[in-house]
């Protein structure tokens, strides 16, 4: 069944009980499907070696095998690699600083995106970069405490509440 719009802010909260990169992950699926794309995930930008490069930490869909890949910033879904392509791009922004992005790809050439779409994708992505950055800045006792709290609120098998 499809996910419908009032449902995906759930599914991003409960991918709060994991990891920074299980909130990305999650966030890269709920996109792909509600805007009835191919592709979808999120780039991070790094440096290392005085190299600017965008890192695949979650992707979902057509280019999921590309996970962690790593291209030049001016390759990235943000630059001409996707010419061919509809794409959707909106900015991740932790801390006040843009990080990366959220993109969504349309591989048909009939998919356009609409500005309910851009709305959908951009209060999905600010829920979960708000998230990232909490998750991120946890230490491990933070993290084993979300894991207890997840399980203790997860009904038991065979069982309703």
């Amino acid at each position: 069944m499809p996910l419908k719009r009032a449902g995906a802010m759930g599914e991003l909260k409960r991918a709060l009980a994991g990891s920074p990169r299980a909130v990305l992950q999650k966030l890269s699926e709920v996109v792909l499907e509600l805007c009835d794309a191919q592709s979808a995930g999120v780039s991070l930008l790094e440096e290392a070696d005085g190299r600017r490069f965008f890192r695949w930490h979650a992707a979902a869909g057509r280019w999921r095998e590309l996970l962690w890949a790593t291209l030049p910033r001016e390759l990235s879904p943000c630059g001409a690699v996707l010419e061919r392509h509809e794409a959707l791009r909106v900015p991740f922004v932790v801390n006040g600083a843009t990080v990366g992005t959220v993109w969504v790809v349309a591989h048909d050439a009939d998919r356009r995106f609409d500005g309910e779409d851009r709305r959908v994708v951009t209060e999905l992505t600010q829920f979960a970069a708000a998230a990232y950055e909490r998750l991120t800045s946890l230490n491990a006792d933070d993290v084993l405490e979300l894991s207890r709290m997840h399980l203790l609120s997860e009904p038991l098998p065979g069982k309703t509440l």
